[in-house]
C-alpha cells in the first residue's frame, strides 16, 4: 500500500514557464492535498509566480528496502531544483486466512503457518525445526515467520512439567536471525534456556495469533 504522504511548500517567481515536478522511482505526487497522485507534475504560475504545497508520497508499486532519491524540479528558462525524498518500503504481509486458502485455524495449521516456511498446509516445503542439547544448555533453531504483524512466536521454559508454568524470562533468542536460505517471510531463529544447576528443563515454541 502507499505510504501516508509529506508535503513541501515550491515557490517559484519571475517564471515564465510552467514548473514540472518529476517524482523519482518509487515515489508518487499530488498537487491537491492528496486527492490524486502521479509521476509528474506540470504546475501553472500566475502572473510569473507559483506558491503552493507538493505532496510525495512512497508508491505501493516501490520495491522493498530502503529508497532514497530526489524530486526533480524545472522550469524552462529558471535554475532547476530538488527535494531530496527518503523511506523505507516493507514487503507486503502475510495473513492467515490467505495462507490456508480455506482451511481451519487449529493447532497443526497453526504450527505449519508460524514454523517451518510452508507455502501452505498442503505443501511438502516446509523446513523442520531442530533441536540441541548440551550439558548446560537447550536450544531450538526454528524457521519462523515474520511478515504477519499478527503472529507472535515466543520462546518458553520449564523445570517440571507437572508444576509449571511455562515462561519466557529464561528463554534468549539469537540477537541476528538469519535469513539465507530460508523461504521470503521467514527467519532462522535460535532460541537457548539454560538447564540450570539440576541440569533437567523442557524448552518450547509457542504460536499466537492476536487477531484470531
Amino acid at each position: 500500500t502507499p505510504s501516508t504522504n509529506q508535503s513541501f511548500t515550491l515557490v517559484g517567481l519571475g517564471l515564465s514557464n510552467d514548473i514540472v515536478a518529476t517524482a523519482p522511482v518509487g515515489f508518487e505526487l499530488s498537487a491537491d492535498s492528496g486527492a490524486s497522485y502521479t509521476n509528474s507534475l506540470s504546475l501553472a504560475p500566475s502572473a510569473g509566480s507559483y506558491s503552493n504545497s507538493v505532496f510525495a508520497r512512497i508508491a505501493a508499486s516501490a520495491t522493498p528496502g530502503s529508497i532514497s532519491n530526489n524530486i526533480q524540479l524545472a522550469s524552462l528558462g529558471s535554475a532547476d531544483a530538488s527535494v531530496l525524498v527518503t523511506g523505507t518500503v516493507t514487503a507486503a504481509g502475510q495473513s492467515f486466512t490467505n495462507w490456508a486458502q480455506g482451511a481451519p485455524l487449529n493447532s497443526a495449521n497453526l504450527l505449519l503457518y508460524s514454523i517451518g516456511g510452508a507455502t501452505s498446509p498442503t505443501a511438502g516445503n516446509g523446513i523442520a525445526s531442530t533441536s540441541a542439547v548440551t550439558a548446560s544448555n537447550l536450544s531450538i533453531t526454528a524457521i519462523v515467520r515474520t511478515n504477519d504483524p499478527s503472529l507472535t512466536v515466543a520462546g518458553q521454559a520449564l523445570t517440571d512439567l507437572a508444576i509449571g508454568p511455562w515462561s519466557t524470562n529464561e528463554v534468549s533468542m539469537t540477537p541476528s536471525p538469519d535469513t539465507n536460505g530460508v523461504p521470503e517471510g521467514c527467519e532462522r531463529q535460535i532460541w537457548s534456556t539454560d538447564r540450570g544447576v539440576t541440569g533437567k528443563k523442557f524448552l518450547r515454541l509457542q504460536s499466537t495469533l492476536t487477531n484470531n
